[in-house]
């Protein structure tokens, strides 16, 4: 980068974003239908329906309403008619008992139907309203209840399996929702255009603009604060890339194109996945179990266990709630501790997947596979599975462990008294006390690090080698006194109990044994890493072991998926699941960066590297999109 962006180019990106967000917004709202599933409970703006039920033979998720249900939908727009078809069951014995479903649109009657023993679709026309074109409030209300018995004294109505409302015509979105949709790719855009050329900028905002206007159009969140929350992330994130052009301006004005495009990629990542876990039709997942341990640690409670898979206890150290801790006093307690623990470890996230561009540019000299690295980080399967499914302490340990990783990998320890080995301790030790079945395999993959370092590299990895081991040492000392030594009855129950269960090939609670572990690891090698990733991975494997390569960052990557590997027959030999696959992940990312840079080298061969990268960024994006 030559020079500070002008301003004049800025503003015009800027607005540049405006018109796409707004765009973008609009066209895909007019495809959007309000789909309520019960998959989950609905969000606020549905009133009137108890808690969401799952009939165990036939899987089906519904939930029963009360005398009443009411949709409301702040600034539908009601130039035109909506269609609104109710999925619905009375759930009574005798078929003369089956109650009338009568709807209003805004206190107004427009229909009434009867409902049936099986679930049937009830199709409901509601009517435009020119004279007041923004604005809906839809109510059913069900003509008779009954009361299950004396051990649920609820009123019920009918059972409700899917709510659709769709426009029968063009419909456009709130104009709320239109501002902060600019408002938001705007900011992004213009903040982009300072560390990126003006057609990198307008591309980065074609593809903000489409992600974010795909979440904002979808189901409820165009009508309620979703997007205002959208807007202010947005604001922050262009913010912290503003102050990172200004600093990289000062420090280094021939920054890579590559390290500017790591910035852009990854502020783009974390705006996106921010939406996806934001959402109002998130499901909440074990985010609010963590909020509650939140809490928990907040009044002062540190030591505590928890229930692993199979029915395991073991400790569940506070690093992360403690980490979270500096910043709860931006939210107040409650609900908002979700949102606050899963920006937290979203960013965290982010930021260490850029370190991987760090260590390959030193240790490598190649700032493009380093790139490349940061994008199969950020787009594989599992990487974001994770926080959707709201295992946040697991989520973050991981993403402290990538810091650890780039650490090893390219940070200066040829001196056992120097800053990187105090600071691979502390990274390393915060990793420990944020997750348990992150402890072991960090601790092994340091050791695998530090035993090929000392048997394949040169004298300075041999005394990097040392200095690993002394910081590992010293982390796993920390980690031991300051928490695991306060839990030695629960590791002796259950070390017995894994032990017994183990000899007589016992299978887990989920009824998997051996041999069902051992056949599901392609499987979840597929869905969790990814076709395309595992074909870079093993073809940048064989590149670097074919050319002999013995740096830091190949031995680093070696023995990290040493460890993994290790892990991972513990896993099909024992009950005990580490989450081998997860730990993996900065390994596959350095890896499958390698196998298309070798790919890339071979000119043949680039529209296979650029097709497997499509197939990674693809799969990325239908996990991310596919949450719900």
């Amino acid at each position: 980068m030559t020079s500070m962006a002008p301003i004049a180019r800025v503003l015009a990106l800027a607005v540049l974003g405006a018109a796409l967000g707004a765009a973008m917004l609009a066209a895909f709202f007019a495809r959007a239908n309000i789909l309520i599933t019960f998959d989950t409970d609905p969000p606020r703006l549905v009133s009137g329906v108890f808690p969401v039920e799952r009939d165990a033979p036939t899987e089906l998720t519904f939930a029963w309403t009360g005398s009443d249900m009411t949709i409301r939908l702040p600034g539908l727009d009601r130039s035109h008619e909506w269609t609104m078809d109710v999925r619905a069951r009375a759930g009574r014995t005798d078929p003369v008992a089956n109650p009338t479903l009568t709807f209003y649109a805004d206190g107004l009657r427009i229909d009434a139907q009867p409902s049936t023993r099986t679930f049937e679709t009830v199709h409901v026309v509601i009517p435009a309203r020119p004279q007041r074109p923004r604005g809906a409030i839809v109510r059913m209300d069900v003509s008779t209840t009954v009361v299950p018995g004396s051990n649920d004294a609820r009123m019920l109505g009918v059972m409700i399996d899917e709510v659709r409302i769709a426009p029968a015509g063009f419909g456009w979105p709130p104009l709320d929702a239109v501002a902060s949709a600019a408002l938001g790719a705007a900011a992004l855009t213009g903040a982009i255009g300072l560390i990126a050329s003006a057609p990198a900028a307008a591309g980065a905002a074609l593809v903000v603009s489409a992600g974010q206007a795909a979440l904002l159009a979808r189901g409820f969140a165009p009508y309620t604060s979703y997007p205002a929350a959208a807007a202010q992330a947005a604001l922050w994130i262009a913010a912290g890339v503003a102050l990172i052009a200004l600093w990289i301006r000062r420090k280094d004005a021939q920054s890579p194109a590559a390290g500017r495009f790591v910035i852009a990629f990854s502020a783009a990542a974390l705006f996106l996945k921010l939406l996806v876990l934001l959402h109002p039709q998130m499901p909440v997942g074990d985010a609010m179990f963590h909020a509650h341990k939140f809490q928990g640690v907040l009044a002062g409670n540190l030591y505590f266990t928890s229930i692993a898979p199979g029915n395991y206890t073991f400790p569940y150290p506070p690093g992360f709630y403690l980490f979270a801790a500096a910043f709860a006093r931006f939210v107040t307690r409650g609900a908002a501790d979700m949102t606050l623990l899963r920006v937290v470890a979203l960013t965290v996230d982010v930021v260490a997947g850029a370190t991987l561009y760090v260590a390959v540019r030193r240790t490598w000299n190649d700032a493009w596979t380093g790139a490349v690295a940061v994008v199969v980080y950020q787009m594989l399967p599992l990487e974001f599975r994770i926080f959707t499914v709201g295992n946040l302490t697991n989520a973050f340990a991981q993403s402290i462990s990538v810091f650890a990783f780039a650490v090893l990998a390219a940070g200066r320890m040829d001196r056992i008294r120097s800053a990187n080995v105090a600071l691979l301790a502390l990274v390393v030790t915060l990793a420990f006390l944020s997750h348990t079945s992150t402890f072991p395999i960090l601790f092994g993959s340091c050791i695998f690090v530090a035993a090929l370092l000392r048997l394949k590299g040169d004298e300075g990895m041999r005394r990097v080698s040392v200095a690993v081991i002394v910081a590992t040492l010293l982390a796993t000392a920390l980690a031991i006194g300051l928490y695991y030594a306060h839990f030695g009855d629960t590791y002796r129950a259950e070390f017995s109990r894994i032990r017994t269960e183990t000899v007589s090939a016992a299978p887990d609670a989920g009824g998997r044994d051996l041999a069902t572990r051992a056949w599901s690891v392609p499987r979840y090698l597929r869905s969790y890493l990814g076709f395309g990733a595992l074909v870079l991975t093993t073809f940048g494997a064989w590149d670097l072991y074919r050319r002999g390569a013995r740096d830091r960052l190949t031995l680093t990557t070696a023995g990290w998926a040493l460890s993994c590997l290790a892990f991972l027959a513990i896993g099909i030999l024992t009950p005990v699941d580490m989450r081998y696959y997860l730990a993996s992940i900065p390994a596959i990312a350095i890896a499958g960066a390698a196998g298309a840079s070798a790919l890339w080298r071979q000119r043949p061969a680039r529209a296979a590297a650029i097709a497997l990268l499509i197939v990674i960024c693809w799969g990325g994006v239908v996990t991310w999109y596919g949450t719900f």
